[in-house]
């Protein structure tokens, strides 16, 4: 976060904005290295199923109670060495952290390639406050490793009520 480009960027999820990441077992890296954007800077943060049949693995961001965001792009940036690349995941919104909406569907799609690739996807999403991304089947080198070293949201931050008034609010950049 930038405060709207008035201060050096500093990890949303470390700045104390309450901001929250959270994620299925972290093998390398920090759930926080997701929302870490700082330029030319290489993490490799990734999380594995914790036990097979478990599930796939996911990680959400959470926006601060009373804020949600009326998205309309988010960017993953991949961050392997191994090539892991996402290819089949779902991008899932929810306003409680209980009911999840899919807002994006991805089937073996191939935006994200080599090392550290970057892509920026449209979205609309009217007014949520977590996000969470889900694999949904195995990364280009045919493993279960969720490798991801960026992401972003874009979008307008709102207060739910003031989405169901139909007012706007703040233009912001988390």
């Amino acid at each position: 976060a930038t405060a709207e480009r008035t201060e050096a960027y500093c990890n949303p999820a470390q700045r104390g904005l309450g901001l929250k990441v959270r994620g299925s077992a972290w093998r390398e890296g920090s759930h926080h290295d997701v929302v870490t954007c700082t330029p030319n800077v290489i993490r490799n943060s990734w999380s594995l199923e914790t036990a097979i049949g478990s599930g796939w693995p996911w990680f959400c961001v959470e926006l601060p109670l009373g804020l949600c965001l009326q998205a309309t792009h988010y960017t993953l940036r991949h961050g392997c060495f191994s090539g892991a690349a996402l290819r089949s995941w779902q991008l899932q919104v929810s306003m409680d952290g209980e009911h999840w909406t899919v807002a994006k569907e991805h089937t073996n799609d191939h935006s994200l390639n080599e090392r550290y690739d970057v892509h920026t996807f449209r979205i609309k999403v009217d007014c949520a406050r977590f996000f969470k991304v889900v694999m949904t089947g195995r990364n280009a080198i045919g493993g279960t490793q969720l490798s991801c070293n960026g992401f972003e949201l874009y979008g307008r931050v709102v207060s739910p009520q003031q989405v169901n008034s139909g007012v706007a609010f703040a233009k912001k950049r988390l």
